[in-house]
C-alpha cells in the first residue's frame, strides 16, 4: 500500500471530491450502457476503487487550527469537527474524540497549559483558573471545532 499525504484547502478537497463523483457517475453510466462486451468487470471494479478513494478522503480529511496568537496548534479530524460543532451540548462528543482519537489526545496533552489558559481567558470563558487540566482542553477543542466550523462556513 502505499501512502500519499497533500494538504488540500476546503475548495481544493471539493474540486477533488467533485471529481471522484463524476468519474463514479460516468462509470455507473458505462456499466449500464456497455453490456456484455467485457469490460463491465472492469469498470466494475474501477467504480469500486474510485467509492473507496471517496471513502478515504473523507475518512481522513484533517484541519489544522491554530489560535490567533499562534500558540497552540492542533490537527482535528473532520468526522471530530462535525461531530463537536453543532448546537446543543458538545462536551460528549468533545470527550468522545478525546478518548477514541489517540493523535488528539497527545496533542492536547502536550499543550501548554498556560497558553491555554490565556487563550481561553481572551475568549471570555469564565472561571479558566479553575478548571481542571482535562477541562481546559475539552474548552480548547471545543472552541477549535467551532472555529473550523465558522470558517467552513464563511468560505461557502
Amino acid at each position: 500500500m502505499n501512502t500519499i499525504q497533500i494538504q488540500l484547502n476546503d475548495k481544493q478537497f471539493d474540486a477533488l471530491q467533485e471529481l471522484i463523483t463524476y468519474a463514479m457517475d460516468h462509470l455507473e453510466h458505462r456499466i449500464s450502457t456497455e453490456g456484455d462486451n467485457g469490460y463491465r468487470d472492469d469498470f466494475k471494479a474501477e467504480l469500486a476503487m474510485a467509492g473507496e478513494v471517496s471513502g478515504v478522503l473523507n475518512e481522513t480529511k484533517e484541519y489544522l487550527w491554530t489560535d490567533s496568537y499562534g500558540y497552540i496548534s492542533l490537527e482535528i479530524a473532520a468526522e471530530h469537527v462535525n461531530a463537536i460543532a453543532v448546537s446543543g451540548d458538545n462536551e460528549p462528543a468533545c470527550l468522545a474524540a478525546i478518548e477514541n482519537d489517540g493523535y488528539l489526545r497527545h496533542q492536547l496533552g502536550e499543550m501548554d497549559m498556560e497558553a491555554a489558559v490565556n487563550v481561553l481567558k481572551d475568549a471570555g470563558i469564565e472561571d479558566v483558573d479553575r478548571k481542571s487540566n482535562d477541562e481546559i482542553r475539552t474548552y480548547v477543542l471545543w472552541m477549535a471545532c467551532h472555529d473550523i466550523n465558522e470558517e467552513r462556513n464563511m468560505e461557502d
